[in-house]
């Protein structure tokens, strides 16, 4: 978290004073509490204290124009500026309202568009795991006039071609939410082939069709990176001068965690992946602070497997989204009442709505003690099913005007909906 004494943080405070000037009768009817002074945390108390509330999450962010100007994002309920907000508004709200206080998080995510020929929103009900893993070899160093075999970049190089060789194996599970997507796909979407429809619609019960299912959902990357542990060699760093052998070298692994695993299984599955080449270079092997190899056997350089960056995120909790789960049934009611409405049209089927997955981590890893119900979702309009729109976190992050005032209809109508509920 951020120190929110720097004054980097101060490029905060004209959003404030806009949205305090612009918004007088927000400010004078809801209570404002500034948490580690650039988060603001908005109430708006209703009438039954008994009931709980939503609770919408939103970012403060600076954004650089083309021209210089710094551009800021605005905030519903609640705000945190990037790197001094979001955990200490979780300890905020955990000490002001307790564990398990709210009937919906609703934090970002993406939103819908056309998929298969259909217009499927996509409420995140789930995000993947983290963990970046360091791979550290170390050997003799000495003149590069007199080469060993394999220098630590070189057997570095050995080591990563060993994970890029062995991806994760990775297999579609029943009752997940990219397993729930794909069933509404199949079931909806009229682009989608008939051989995935027929194999999906009986995946629930054969393990043959949910194989075959999986093997041609699979030919999309972008899919089969959702479902299962991913690998990606993100930086690597070796070697000092060119005529110095190079005494160490490493290389950082970002591992994304599938939903059905965790940061216990990925570093096991990685300790078992390179044991045979530490092996073969006659490596002493340590992996998160255990060896893996005989201490005292000779070696001729070390091998170390270590986290970077903390420990790492466990995949988050999912949200229930079945039948019986009253606020995934409100939230769908919402989306697809105000897509309709933004359109002046009728219909139930006019937008389908599909759990889905994150393909990064949001903040909502802060609040999973506040509630159980935690959707990732925006209601912004984009191509391929409401994945993020280009230019974002770039210069001109830009929406269209459309898409902003369907947004503002989809949070009104959100807000009533849980007003005019029989949530708990």
């Amino acid at each position: 978290m951020g120190d929110a004494t720097e004054p980097i943080w101060e490029k905060f405070l004209p959003l404030h004073y806009y949205l305090k000037d612009s918004f007088p009768l927000l400010h004078s009817n809801l209570e404002l509490t500034k948490v580690n002074t650039y988060g603001l945390l908005y109430v708006w108390k209703g009438s039954n204290s008994a009931l709980k509330p939503l609770l919408l999450a939103a970012h403060q962010r600076k954004q650089q124009s083309m021209n210089g100007n710094i551009l800021h994002s605005s905030v519903t309920l609640m705000g945190r500026a990037f790197g001094v907000g979001a955990s200490s508004l979780a300890t905020e709200m955990i000490e002001r309202f307790g564990e398990n206080a709210f009937a919906i998080l609703l934090d970002e995510g993406s939103g819908y568009g056309e998929v298969y020929g259909r217009v499927i929103a996509v409420p995140a009900i789930a995000e993947k795991g983290n963990v970046n893993v360091q791979i550290k070899v170390t050997s003799p160093g000495g003149h590069s006039s007199l080469p060993p075999p394999h220098t630590s970049i070189g057997m570095l190089a050995e080591l990563l071609v060993q994970y890029e060789k062995n991806p994760f194996e990775t297999h579609l599970t029943r009752g997940s939410p990219t397993y729930r997507n794909a069933q509404c796909m199949a079931r909806y979407a009229p682009g989608i082939s008939s051989s995935l429809k027929e194999h999906m619609l009986h995946a629930e019960h054969c393990d043959e069709a949910l194989r075959a299912a999986e093997e041609e959902l699979f030919k999309d990357r972008t899919f089969m990176s959702l479902v299962g542990t991913t690998q990606a060699i993100d930086l690597v760093d070796g070697g000092v001068k060119v005529n110095a052998l190079p005494e160490q070298a490493w290389a950082i692994v970002n591992h994304r965690i599938s939903t059905e695993s965790s940061i216990a299984a990925t570093k096991v599955r990685d300790i078992e992946l390179l044991k045979s080449l530490a092996n073969d270079f006659n490596l002493s092997y340590t992996a998160f602070g255990s060896y893996v190899s005989n201490e005292d056997a000779p070696s001729y350089g070390t091998l170390t497997l270590s986290t970077a960056f903390g420990d790492g995120l466990e995949p988050a909790p999912v949200t229930p989204s079945g039948e019986d789960a009253a606020p995934f049934r409100l939230l769908s009611g919402t989306i697809k009442a105000a897509y309709n409405s933004h359109r002046n049209i009728s219909g139930s089927d006019a937008i389908i709505v599909s759990p889905g997955i994150m393909s990064g981590n949001t903040d909502t890893r802060f609040y999973w003690k506040l509630t159980d119900h935690i959707f990732r979702y925006g209601h912004l309009e984009a191509a391929g099913g409401g994945s993020l729109p280009s230019g974002v976190y770039t210069v001109n992050e830009a929406i269209s005007i459309n898409s902003f005032v369907g947004m503002i209809g989809f949070y009104t109508t959100l807000v009533l909906n849980v007003d005019e509920s029989s949530l708990p």
